[in-house]
């Protein structure tokens, strides 16, 4: 069975598909939790577990050593980072510390691969939501703009650190509608007033009430999913 998943996860690397890994390794177990390119976040609970995670090591370490090499899709990447993200901090680092040293990859491709992980670590601790794989791929790059907007506040002008705020606001809003984070009470009792006083021909904020029916319908279709 462990010769027959390493051949598997081989297969992942070369061919960059997804078939190795969900109908291999774990059997049924793996088949049923990690279908459909691993896209349902209640599988969480058992990417932690400890086979799972030999698994993971093992997909993570062909990536960064054989991957770039064999071309994996950078779809396929994606997802063995968001799995490898589960592994403790200090596995990954041994492990890219060796491929390092064995000169499989280079000392800058290493250290982007574990900003990443941290990175993909950040955003699952402060996003109060599960989070596929497909949702993590949007959020990532909108995340990694957030943290670079908050740097340049720091030497910027109070008026230019105004604006810089408000587009921190903005992604910090469309990062919401795409994790489908479910309204507060207060802000469905408010989406609820707003709506009463557009069907009324009031004068409102229609940017927010789009925002908050996006984060309310974005819910409701992951509700509707599981």
């Amino acid at each position: 069975g462990l010769k027959r998943a390493g051949e598997l996860i081989y297969e992942m690397a070369k061919r960059g598909t997804k078939d190795a890994i969900v109908f291999g390794g774990l059997g049924t177990v793996m088949q049923n939790k990690i279908n459909k390119a691993y896209d349902l976040a209640e599988n969480d609970e058992y990417l932690k577990q400890g086979l799972h995670m030999a698994i993971i090591g093992g997909m993570f370490a062909l990536k960064e050593g054989v991957g770039k090499v064999k071309g994996v899709s950078k779809k396929t990447q994606n997802e063995v980072d968001y799995l490898a993200s589960y592994l403790p901090e200090e596995y990954t680092r041994k492990q890219v510390e060796q491929l390092t040293e064995m000169g499989k990859i280079s000392p800058t491709d290493g250290e982007e691969t574990l900003e990443k992980l941290n990175t993909i670590r950040a955003i699952r601790n402060q996003i109060p939501t599960d989070l596929t794989v497909g949702q993590m791929d949007k959020i990532y790059p909108m995340w990694v703009e957030r943290r670079r907007l908050q740097s340049m506040t720091k030497d910027a002008s109070s008026e230019f650190k105004s604006v810089l705020n408000g587009e921190v606001e903005d992604i910090d809003r469309k990062i919401l509608v795409k994790a489908a984070v479910p309204l507060t009470s207060s802000e469905r009792a408010e989406k609820n007033k707003l709506s009463t006083a557009e069907a009324e021909n009031k004068d409102i904020d229609k940017s927010r009430l789009r925002y908050l029916e996006q984060r309310d319908e974005a819910a409701k279709e992951v509700n509707a999913e599981k």
